[in-house]
């Protein structure tokens, strides 16, 4: 099986597993905040100062993501924020979501979201994007 593969659904599962505990636990359910910088790479981040990202790390983690497919191989993806968006949202490269630019013109919708994922391990989640 495919290395991209496997962890593609483990990191589903996981998450999968982890909207659902509260439903099963009577616990106060949780909520994620997923936020996306856009063209501010990870050195800049750790160099100023980012007083609220700080408090929601230290609250609940932050993580960094590598959308950039491998250099030279059939993964590689250009630099763009939708080629980006939908690599991280969806955990697969720009050979599969087909995203090639801003534009979007045949994006692939076989590969699910992490929104949908939610949706599937919670019917009654709330969801909302905030663009700005």
């Amino acid at each position: 099986m495919h290395f991209h593969y496997m962890i593609k659904h483990l990191l589903c599962l996981i998450i999968g597993l982890w909207f659902l505990s509260p439903v099963y636990a009577q616990e106060k359910p949780r909520k994620v905040v997923f936020i996306l910088l856009d063209g501010i790479s990870y050195d800049v981040i750790q160099q100023v100062e980012t007083p609220n990202i700080d408090k929601i790390a230290a609250a609940a983690g932050f993580s960094k993501a590598y959308v950039g497919g491998e250099r030279g191989a059939y993964s590689e993806s250009p630099t763009i924020s939708a080629v980006g968006y939908n690599s991280l949202l969806t955990g697969t490269w720009v050979n599969k979501h087909n995203v090639y630019g801003n534009d979007i013109r045949r994006p692939n919708y076989h590969y699910w979201t992490v929104f949908r994922f939610l949706r599937e391990a919670n019917p009654d989640a709330h969801l909302a994007v905030f663009s700005t």
